[in-house]
């Protein structure tokens, strides 16, 4: 008789963006990633002769041969968590299980752990003082000292779990980073990897790379893997061990493949000497990265594509037969929010899981209706700081939108691929700006019926097309646009029926194009392909 123990640390999204800079965020990753690995819970799980299977992005399951020591490890993980990164982490009760009850004690384990999440925040005491002051860098935890958190800096008001991170991301040699980075340049030695490609000064990365875009913009990817929790489920010992170490690596890999080729295909980033890509969370099945926003649609699309492969590597190993089924291959939602480098990443972040949570839904209809599994993604714009909410256009029969898109091509009335939008912008960079600025302005007012279409609409955007009919490769390339990203038949518009399995409305995929123009650009063409006007 063996027994598991599972845990998961509580709110790491908010322990890892209690934070007002980006260096503190990556720090949180960082010092989380240390303690799942053998600074932390491998090495506490050794001392009480326990062994590994699953200890990544916050999530543990590890077995015992003794129950007492079950329980004393989870009493004493989760207080090293307290005292590591000042949060909670939930622990369920040791399950016991044969060597052939694996998989279903397992699923025991994991249903343990949510009714243990979901039983409430335990009572505690509250922190009591004549004379308190918040953090100066989260603004929700009370400070505990007013230092200084870098040698030579301005001394301030500062928690120790903020101080704890942002030490982490400058003294701990940056794992985190250099991982990533090592991926990148495809090397091994640290030395090397830190002279290639070098950190901004003060690890400023949303400056630095806010300044590779003219408009000082750049993106926030998000993804999240598709069906993952059942996949778990669906392995035993030997595989589920397998498939946790070998998922931090794919993901890993997906993101660095698409930089490489960016460094490639822009050799003035090269010149840069500037890792272009930064991941800030990156761990079990979850990937938040900032992103160079000119390039932001082209390298989601690359990363979604380079998982799949991945993916599909890991568990076409011998190891996996009876898991993985060639039919039903490993898919990935993803979103990219594009925004100003001042804009806070907590919101970004926060918008990206909203247009996220879209993508994974349609990804799982599609599962549902038992077609072939698609990775789906989405994209959202902030202008300054006001929303672009052209994708928000709930209920109504005409929606500016065709979003969530696709990595490849599917059937015409499901959607369309993400792919299409790129090279579309490429034959319309001659268009100027004062007719992308109408036609955006005419969609974003779309039609409320068929009536509407009919008697208002439809004569606006044929005035519209006349105007830009005076310069014919104009009007060729737009009218080429509008019949691929809409119904080439419909001549009103070309607005083309959207099927979302139980959800039927006409959309057109022109706004989407116009409401991200200048950070749909393809990594391997030169920036200078797309002057226009």
């Amino acid at each position: 008789m063996k027994y598991l123990v599972a845990a998961e640390a509580d709110k790491i999204q908010d322990f890892i963006f209690r934070a007002a800079r980006l260096r503190e965020v990556v720090g949180g990753s960082q010092l989380l990633a240390r303690f799942c690995g053998v600074e932390g819970a491998v090495t506490l799980a050794d001392h009480y002769g326990g062994g590994k299977i699953i200890s990544d992005g916050g999530a543990f399951l590890f077995e015992f041969v003794d129950k007492e020591n079950a329980n004393d490890f989870g009493r004493d993980l989760a207080e090293l968590y307290r005292r590591c990164a000042g949060g909670n982490l939930t622990v369920a009760d040791p399950i016991g299980f044969e060597a052939d009850e694996f998989k279903e004690k397992s699923k025991e384990a994991k249903e343990n752990l949510r009714l243990n999440k979901s039983a409430g925040d335990v009572s505690a005491s509250a922190v009591h003082l004549p004379y308190t002051a918040f953090c100066a860098s989260c603004g929700l935890a009370v400070a505990l000292d007013h230092r200084s958190k870098v040698k030579g800096a301005r001394a301030n008001y500062i928690c120790s779990n903020c101080f704890n991170k942002d030490r982490e991301q400058a003294e701990q040699k940056k794992v985190f980073i250099n991982d990533f980075r090592k991926a990148v340049l495809q090397i091994t030695d640290d030395q090397a990897a830190e002279k290639s490609l070098a950190e901004p000064e003060k690890n400023d990365w949303t400056d630095a790379i806010g300044r590779l875009d003219a408009r000082n913009y750049v993106a926030y990817l998000v993804a999240d893997s598709n069906g993952m929790g059942r996949l778990f489920s669906d392995c035993d010992k030997e595989q589920m061990m397998l498939l946790s170490d070998g998922l931090t690596k794919v993901l890993r890999e997906s993101l660095a493949s698409p930089c490489r080729e960016l460094l490639k295909g822009q050799p003035d980033l090269a010149h840069e000497s500037l890792l272009p890509i930064v991941p800030l969370i990156l761990g079990g099945d979850d990937l938040f990265a900032l992103l160079p926003a000119p390039w932001a649609l082209d390298l989601m699309r690359r990363f979604c594509i380079e998982y799949e492969k991945g993916m599909k590597t890991l568990l076409g190993q011998d190891e996996f037969a009876g898991v993985y089924e060639e039919n039903r291959p490993a898919t990935i939602s993803a979103t990219v929010v594009i925004c100003k480098s001042s804009y806070p990443h907590t919101l970004a972040y926060n918008r990206a899981r909203i247009e996220l949570k879209k993508a994974k839904e349609l990804a799982r209809r599609i599962e549902v209706a038992k077609q072939p599994l698609q990775s789906v993604v989405s994209f959202s714009f902030i202008a300054g700081h006001r929303i672009d909410d052209l994708a928000d256009l709930q209920k109504q029969l005409y929606r500016s939108t065709r979003q969530p898109y696709f990595i490849r091509e599917v059937d015409k009335n499901l959607g369309t691929d993400v792919l299409r939008l790129s090279d579309l912008r490429l034959s319309l960079k001659d268009l100027p700006a004062k007719r992308r600025a109408e036609l955006k302005d005419l969609y974003d007012n779309p039609p409320k019926h068929e009536d509407d279409l009919d008697m208002r609409w439809t004569a606006e955007l044929k005035t519209l097309l006349e105007r830009i009919g005076r310069k014919e490769k104009d009007a060729n390339s737009l009218k080429k646009a509008l019949k691929e990203l809409g119904n080439p038949a419909a001549e009103k518009g070309h607005w083309t029926m959207v099927d979302r399995f139980g959800e039927d409305w006409f959309g057109q995929g022109l706004p989407d194009l116009l409401a991200i123009w200048n950070y749909a650009y393809k990594v391997d063409q030169p920036k200078s392909v797309y002057d226009g006007d």
